[in-house]
């Protein structure tokens, strides 16, 4: 028997209600959270020299290990540069700091690096005299960096990156003099009580929400079936058989049961044991949450198809429910830096409270005695609620 137009869509929608969550998944983990590799960036030495002839003519034969236990022995240019990791950046020679920064606009590289001429001797210099050294020494010894500030992330990751390099390069220079070389001793200690203080540990971040995000908008889809039927006289012809618009929800609650605890089981396993997801909290409120949520997205899903009638509405409206969503409920940005009067309204959208819990959860080890976690909850339950008896007059206002 060939099954019907209706069922063959319902088949295929089963089937992308489990391989979308693994696809995002995969693709929120290889695109946010890796540290950036291989950055173009300028070189600039400011020498006769070529890159190629300038490296081995400053440090020997033995660079790029040309660490030296010597008195200003690892004051050279190849000696900030063998701090770096290998593949960090991709150092692209530079004539001039001119050429370097056209570089820069053609979009050539991410940045510039000048080392100013004779660097090696004014630093020397500058090291020896301290505060008496003259400003032609100071100039002399400065490394200039100019960077691509437009991508924001990348250009906070390679600013970071530098400065802590010159600070091991600086370090090495005062262990070769027999100087305390550790620079990163200072009057402020600060230490990250949740979460880490490493700049690219953002995703950390992201994670619990991308877990909210995931179940609500894969559920907000299934309800579109309610609308295919109706837009066929399907939903026309139950209602003259005795078939109400709650038998529908129920038995579409009963049958996404299996399926939604299939979604969390897939999503959790990929997260947590392929890519060690960190899960302070317990483990049952997780699961209990991803649970109300997705529930709270066939709500939701079911409230916006009791308005319409054609596929093609709820399909837009969906659409524009989520992106609005994905910028408005905290899941990339930290509400606390949006408006005042914004994040008053911001806490009346269904995700809102429930990423905010999710991230108490997994980063804080929250229960449900906090008040974050417990307001989650209570937001899904609110949701599920109000959509569902609007869903229900809506109905009974059709057919009455």
């Amino acid at each position: 028997m060939v099954p019907s137009q209706p069922q063959r869509f319902k088949n295929r929608l089963h089937v992308l209600q489990l391989c979308i969550p693994v696809m995002v998944v995969f693709t929120f983990q290889n695109v946010i959270g890796p540290v950036p590799n291989r950055v173009k960036l300028s070189f600039v030495h400011n020498s006769n020299l070529s890159y190629a002839d300038a490296m081995p003519t400053y440090c020997g034969a033995n660079f790029p290990n040309s660490l030296s236990q010597e008195g200003f022995a690892n004051v050279e240019i190849c000696s900030f540069m063998d701090t770096f990791d290998k593949d960090e950046f991709i150092w692209v020679p530079a004539i001039s700091y001119d050429e370097g920064l056209e570089k820069i606009k053609q979009g050539k590289t991410a940045g510039l690096i000048e080392f100013p001429q004779n660097y090696a001797i004014h630093l020397k210099n500058r090291l020896t005299f301290r505060e008496f050294a003259d400003n032609k020494t100071i100039f002399g010894s400065t490394i200039s960096v100019r960077l691509d500030e437009a991508d924001r992330m990348l250009a906070l990751w390679m600013r970071q990156t530098i400065f802590d390099r010159y600070l091991v390069y600086v370090g090495n220079i005062l262990a070769s003099c027999s100087l305390p070389s550790d620079l990163s001793r200072s009057p402020i200690h600060s230490r990250a009580i949740y979460g880490s203080t490493e700049t690219f540990d953002y995703f950390v971040f992201v994670q619990p929400a991308c877990l909210v995000l995931i179940m609500f908008t894969v559920a907000l889809a299934i309800p579109a079936l309610l609308v295919e039927d109706k837009m066929l006289g399907l939903v026309d012809r139950d209602f003259v058989a005795g078939v109400h618009l709650w038998h529908h929800l129920t038995s579409t609650f009963a049958t996404q049961n299996l399926i939604i605890l299939i979604q969390i089981g897939v999503v959790l396993g990929i997260m947590h044991g392929l890519y060690g997801m960190v899960i302070k909290g317990s483990w049952v409120t997780v699961v209990a949450l991803m649970y109300v949520t997705a529930f709270t997205g066939m709500s939701v899903g079911f409230l916006v198809g009791a308005f319409c009638d054609r596929l093609m509405e709820n399909i837009l409206i969906i659409l524009g429910m989520i992106t609005s969503m994905i910028f408005t409920t905290g899941i990339y940005w930290p509400l606390i830096m949006s408006t005042w009067w914004f994040r008053q309204v911001a806490n009346f959208i269904p995700m809102t409270l429930m990423v905010d819990a999710m991230r108490s959860i997994c980063s804080r080890g929250s229960g449900m005695t906090n008040p974050s976690v417990a307001l989650g909850f209570l937001s899904g339950c609110c949701w599920i609620s109000v959509s569902l008896l609007v869903t229900i007059c809506a109905g009974r206002w059709r057919y009455k």
